[in-house]
């Protein structure tokens, strides 16, 4: 048997637990929405468990991984046309969100990192708001997006203005992780940016 050390162990220990986690919480949302999810069929009942939250949702805020499980329009990369996105943000305002954000479009070896928001008050159409590339990736980045520009939009920010926010904050705390020992371990360390979110209330 090939020896495995520690940290390598807790990360796929970790992962298993997040994998069973997440079907476990799928599982009640398919039980909520009068759905089944079966081994024989679970990728296919998944998406359409998450899909049947769309309808309604405020604000959504989705990669374009996620978009593709959402709508089912094929995963075509990260380095993908405006409108190919726009493809994207239609289908989801036609499944009933208010207000999408696409987020992180990548082109080529840019140092940009693209968000696109769309609001079906507003005809739809999308609306780039861009921020720094860091050339490394961490984990809980996205989760941090999405609390950034709720906590923005909450404190009567615009959407886009809620955006560039929510970017801004996440490259900061990025920024704040890689001094860090074993930054690349660890979840993006939002806590000393938290400063900023509570000065939208000023």
């Amino acid at each position: 048997m090939p020896e495995t050390n520690s940290a390598e162990l807790t990360a796929r220990l970790d992962a298993l637990e997040n994998k069973l986690w997440t079907r476990s919480y799928l599982m009640k949302i398919a039980e909520f929405d009068g759905a089944t999810i079966a081994p024989e069929n679970g990728a296919a009942a998944r998406g359409e468990a998450m899909a049947a939250l769309v309808d309604g949702a405020d604000v959504l805020t989705p990669n374009l991984t996620e978009a593709s499980i959402l709508t089912g329009i094929p995963y075509e990369g990260q380095d993908v046309s405006v409108e190919f996105v726009q493809k994207n943000a239609s289908a989801l305002l036609d499944m009933g969100a208010k207000t999408v954000v696409i987020k992180g479009i990548v082109h080529g070896d840019e140092p940009i990192i693209r968000n696109y928001l769309a609001s079906a008050a507003e005809g739809g159409q999308v609306e780039e708001v861009s921020s720094e590339l860091l050339p490394y990736m961490l984990h809980g980045t996205g989760d941090l997006f999405a609390s950034a520009l709720t906590a923005a939009i909450y404190t009567g920010r615009t959407t886009r203005e809620a955006v560039d926010f929510a970017g801004e904050l996440v490259r900061d705390a990025m920024c704040i992780t890689r001094e860090q020992p074993d930054f690349e371990m660890r979840g993006v360390s939002f806590e000393p940016t938290l400063g900023k979110v509570a000065a939208l209330l000023a």
